[in-house]
C-alpha cells in the first residue's frame, strides 16, 4: 500500500493510497497514532474505492510523543482545523473516519463542514460525562481542579480544569451530516444511553458489537470492524445513482417506499403513501418536481412539490412552493442520498423560476440544506403564530426583504382520513404501533415561536 509521509502545520501525517479524487481524514483515539492498525484497515477498505486516507499525529501522541503541548481539546479543534483547511486545497470530496476522542475533537472542530460520509468507531460523544464520571471515580472536586487547575489521576490520565470548561462552554449540539457508528456492548468508558442519545439527536446509524470494547484490538473486533467498514462503503459509494422524474408505471412503487418510510414514524401507521396518491391529480402539484433517485436502477426515495403561495400585508400575492412527502428507504438513509435529492431539487425549482420553499418538518432535518425559522423571514399562518415546525429556504436571496407574509397550505394537503384508512386497507398488512418518534413529532408540531 502506497503511503507518503509529510508535515502539515507541523503536524506529522501520512497520505494512504494514490492520488485520488476524494479523501477520508482519519483521526484516531487516545494512546493510539495515525498510524493505528484500525486505520491501516480503513485505508485497506477505501483505497480500492477510489479513496486516500489522510491520517496524522494528535498531541502527545505518534512522533508528537514528546510533545511540550498537552492533547487537550482546544489543541485538538486547532490541529484538525489545520488538516481540514489543508485537505480543502486539494480534494473537494471530503469525509471524515474517526476513533473515540478523535470524534470528540472533530464533533467540535468539522461541525460546520461539508462532509460527505462520517464513520465513527467507540465515538466519546459526551465529554463532560467522561469527566465528571472521572472526577467522581477518583474523589477530585471541581474547586480542587479549580484551584489545582491539573490533577494526575492514579491511572496517569490527567484533569484540566481549562479544559473541563472548555467542554462545558462549547456542546454538541449541531451535527447535520451523514453518520454511522460502530459500538461496543463492553465499552468501559462511553456508556451506551449517551451514544443513544446522540444518535436520536442526529439521526445517525448505530451498530453494536456485542461484547466489543471501547478499544477494537483482538482479532475478531478487528474483523467486525472490517466487515461493518465495508457496509458502510460498498453498499453505498460504489452503486450508480441517478435522479430523474417519476413515471406513470413508478406510481406504485413510489407509494409503497413512501408508506415503508412514513410508517409508525409519526403516528402508529401513516398516510402520507395516501396523500402521493392523491396529490398527482391536484391542480397544484408539479409533475416537473415530482422526481425519484434510484441506485443500480432501482428507486430507493422521492420527493414531490405542490403549488403554494404567500400574501403580504398589501394583499400582494407571491406564488412559492413546498414540498413533502419527501423520503429515503430505511436501509439507504443517513448515506447523504436525501441531501442529494433536495439540493437536485433545488436547482431545478431555480431552473422554473421558483424563488422561496416553505415546508413543515424537523429542523434537524432541513436547517442544514439552508432552512431558516419561519419569524426569521417574518411568514407567519393565518393565526399570525409561528410555528416551530414551519421553515423557509430563499433561493433567490433576501427575496423576502424583511415584509410580513401569510402562507397559505395548498389545500391538496388537506386529508380525508377515512378515504385515507379506506386506502391502507387495500394493501399488505402492517402493523401499527407506538415509537418514540411520534411524540418528537407531536412536540415539534405543537411547538409556537413567541
Amino acid at each position: 500500500m502506497i503511503t507518503q509521509k509529510l508535515t502539515i502545520a507541523g503536524i506529522p501525517a501520512i497520505i494512504w493510497g494514490e492520488q485520488a479524487a476524494k479523501i477520508f481524514i482519519a483521526v484516531h483515539g487516545n494512546m493510539s497514532s495515525k498510524s493505528d492498525q484500525v486505520i491501516e484497515i480503513f485505508a485497506e477498505k477505501m483505497i480500492p474505492l477510489g479513496y486516500q486516507v489522510l491520517s496524522f499525529d494528535l498531541p502527545e501522541h505518534g512522533e508528537r510523543k514528546n510533545d511540550p503541548r498537552p492533547c487537550k481539546v482546544q489543541e485538538g479543534v486547532n490541529d484538525l482545523t489545520s488538516i481540514i483547511e489543508y485537505v480543502k486545497t486539494g480534494w473537494e470530496h471530503i469525509s471524515l473516519f474517526a476513533c473515540s476522542m478523535g470524534a470528540y475533537f472533530s464533533l467540535l472542530a468539522y461541525k460546520e463542514a461539508d462532509l460527505k460520509q462520517c464513520l465513527f468507531l467507540s465515538p466519546v460523544v459526551d465529554m463532560e460525562r467522561i469527566i465528571n464520571n472521572m472526577m467522581t471515580w477518583f474523589e477530585v472536586s471541581k474547586e480542587q481542579l479549580q484551584s489545582e487547575k491539573e490533577v494526575v489521576t492514579p491511572i496517569g490520565q490527567r484533569l484540566y480544569w481549562d479544559y473541563y470548561c472548555y467542554v462545558k462552554e462549547h456542546p454538541i449540539d449541531l451535527w447535520n451530516k451523514p453518520t454511522s457508528i460502530l459500538y461496543g456492548s463492553n465499552d468501559d468508558l462511553c456508556e451506551i444511553d449517551t451514544v443513544l442519545n446522540f444518535t436520536r439527536q442526529f439521526n445517525c446509524d448505530l451498530t453494536v458489537m456485542e461484547q466489543g470494547e471501547h478499544y477494537f484490538h483482538t482479532k475478531t473486533q478487528l474483523d467486525f470492524f472490517s466487515n461493518w467498514i465495508e457496509k458502510q462503503t460498498c453498499q453505498g459509494m460504489n452503486k450508480m445513482m441517478k435522479i430523474r422524474n417519476e413515471a406513470v408505471a413508478d406510481y406504485q412503487q413510489v407509494e409503497a417506499i413512501t408508506r415503508k418510510s412514513f410508517w409508525n414514524l409519526y403516528v402508529p401507521g401513516c398516510i402520507e403513501h395516501y396523500l402521493v396518491h392523491v396529490m398527482r391529480s391536484h391542480k397544484d402539484f408539479l409533475p416537473e418536481l415530482d422526481l425519484v433517485i434510484e441506485i443500480d436502477h432501482q428507486i430507493i426515495g422521492n420527493i414531490m412539490y405542490t403549488k403554494t403561495k404567500l400574501i403580504d400585508e398589501t394583499g400582494a400575492e407571491k406564488d412559492i412552493l413546498t414540498f413533502g412527502p419527501v423520503c429515503i428507504l430505511p436501509e439507504y438513509q443517513k448515506k447523504g442520498y436525501g441531501k442529494k435529492l433536495m439540493e437536485y431539487s433545488f436547482k431545478q425549482a431555480v431552473a422554473l423560476g421558483y424563488e422561496v420553499i416553505v415546508i413543515f418538518g424537523n429542523p434537524n432535518n432541513y436547517v442544514s440544506r439552508g432552512f431558516k425559522s419561519c419569524k426569521k423571514y417574518n411568514v407567519t399562518l393565518e393565526n399570525g403564530t409561528y410555528p416551530a415546525a414551519m421553515m423557509v429556504k430563499e433561493l433567490k436571496p433576501e427575496v423576502l426583504d424583511g415584509r410580513k407574509w401569510v402562507y397559505y397550505q395548498s389545500p391538496v394537503f388537506e386529508i380525508d382520513e377515512q378515504a385515507a384508512i379506506r386506502f391502507d386497507a387495500g394493501l399488505e398488512s402492517r402493523e401499527k404501533k407506538y415509537q418514540p418518534s411520534q411524540e418528537e413529532f407531536f412536540i415539534n408540531s405543537q411547538a409556537i415561536i413567541p
